[in-house]
């Protein structure tokens, strides 16, 4: 606002005035000195002229036949530039944290005679400013504008706060714009967790090691945190280590029966809480399969078995085995067999065995064509014989027997067809061939189980490669 010079009368000119005129400001009675009939006067004071617009001044004559005049009205105007904003808040609502919302714009113009000069825009919390008021201009002339384009991208969640000042030549500068919005937890990725046991079936004798591993997506970062184990009384806690976490539970501390272990992921920056689970069956009586060596087909593999007892088991467990998986269209499948198909056990005792996997080898099944010097009797004993016979009949006896000869030489040459097969020949060969065991992995399982109640059962597993 420019400079007033108080000391300037307020002058009002009209007719009927009194000595006991009085001048009114917006109202408010002013100290009047009566000039003449036509005119009158009053002192400025500063506080008159505190805010921009339009005073309304009218003059009252006091007593009897008084009255109020007319108003007029009075401007009250600046050389200063003046600002004006299009908001002075603004709410971004709910973002996800992370997340940039849309762009909100504010209008920022200059309504004074003078030219407004912005020296600068500062932006604090989560909130950035983009503008034409600093990027091409210099200064703002009368009913000039410029715009703010201003985008909220909360860095954590709840209400966040902020504000952008506008520096200037104006007698309001600093100009502020209050800032909100709430951020908004950003979902988090998912990972996989996956529960793998050293044996499926235990006796309430034995140990079981478990290995949990947590796993993202691709190209995504390795889970970091903690996996909380749990299962029958049996608790523990450990931390990830590149994605893998390995527990060993005691004897004893999983019940009678199937018991599910459960392991709780905690989740870290990136990923989510997750769990997996697996199952382990704490038996009388537990089978494991130690792992056998490729084969090729044609020969055989072993791999010894280990029967377990419990603390309460005594009696014999027969054993058998039997294939439970193989490749798609396998030929010539391997075949099973056991070495000791029962054992006798003792309470915590131990029995053995040996489990045999056979392969078969490519074979082709050969057919012979005889000689065709086999069928003139020159190889074959049948043929001989019956010519034999016809030179050892006395000629008075060839008449009667002359009959004969027709049938011995079909009997002989019928002879000589049978003994085709003879290992003298050199005729061509050919056949059908037996095809070789797909090579691959084949899956067999040893099943262990109570020569008195069938109830009580043990299974286990064992991958055979074949070459």
């Amino acid at each position: 606002m420019g400079t007033i010079n108080i000391a300037v009368p307020l002058t009002v000119n009209g007719w009927n005035f009194t000595p006991s005129s009085v001048i009114y400001w917006n109202g408010s009675a002013l100290a009047t000195n009566f000039v003449s009939a036509t005119q009158v006067t009053a002192r400025f004071s500063d506080s008159m002229f505190a805010s921009l617009g339009t005073a309304q001044v009218t003059v009252v004559n006091q007593g009897p036949g008084g009255g109020t005049s007319n108003a007029l009205a009075f401007a009250i105007v600046t050389n200063d530039p003046v600002t004006s904003l299009s908001s002075t808040a603004l709410d971004f609502g709910n973002v996800k944290v992370g997340n940039s919302s849309s762009a909100q714009y504010v209008s920022f113009a200059n309504y004074g005679p003078e030219y407004l000069s912005i020296s600068s825009i500062s932006t604090t919390g989560d909130f950035s400013t983009q503008s034409t008021c600093t990027s091409n201009l210099t200064y703002l002339t009368y009913n000039a504008a410029c715009q703010l384009a201003i985008v909220f991208k909360p860095t954590a969640t709840g209400l966040r706060t902020g504000s952008i000042s506008i520096s200037d030549n104006a007698i309001d500068s600093p100009q502020v714009i209050k800032l909100s919005g709430t951020g908004l937890a950003a979902p988090l990725a998912t990972a996989s967790v996956t529960v793998t046991t050293s044996a499926a079936t235990i006796t309430d004798q034995q140990t079981v090691n478990v290995s949990v591993s947590v796993a993202g997506g691709t190209g995504q970062a390795t889970p970091t945190g903690t996996i909380d184990l749990s299962g029958g009384v049996y608790s523990a806690q450990q931390s990830l280590a590149s994605g893998l976490a390995t527990f060993g539970i005691p004897a004893g501390s999983l019940s009678s029966g199937t018991n599910t272990l459960t392991a709780s992921y905690s989740g870290d920056a990136t990923y989510g809480a997750a769990n997996g689970t697996a199952a382990v069956t704490v038996s009388q009586i537990a089978v494991a399969i130690a792992a056998a060596s490729p084969v090729s087909a044609g020969n055989s593999t072993t791999a010894p078995v280990t029967v377990a007892a419990g603390s309460s088991y005594t009696g014999t467990a027969n054993l058998t085995c039997t294939l439970v998986s193989s490749p798609a269209n396998a030929q010539s499948l391997p075949t099973c067999s056991l070495k000791s198909t029962s054992v006798a056990l003792q309470p915590e005792g131990l029995g053995t065995a040996v489990l045999t996997v056979s392969t078969t080898a490519a074979s082709t099944a050969a057919l012979v064509r005889p000689p065709f010097w086999n069928l003139w009797g020159l190889g074959g004993g049948g043929t001989a014989l019956a010519v034999l016979l016809m030179l050892g009949v006395p000629v008075r006896r060839r008449r009667w027997l002359a009959m004969l000869t027709l049938p011995l030489v079909v009997v002989a040459f019928g002879v000589v067809g049978c003994g085709g097969n003879g290992s003298q020949s050199t005729g061509s060969s050919g056949g059908s061939g037996v095809p070789a065991t797909t090579a691959g992995v084949y899956t067999f399982k040893v099943t262990a189980t109570d020569g008195s109640n069938t109830q009580i059962t043990a299974t286990a597993n064992v991958a055979i490669t074949v070459q």
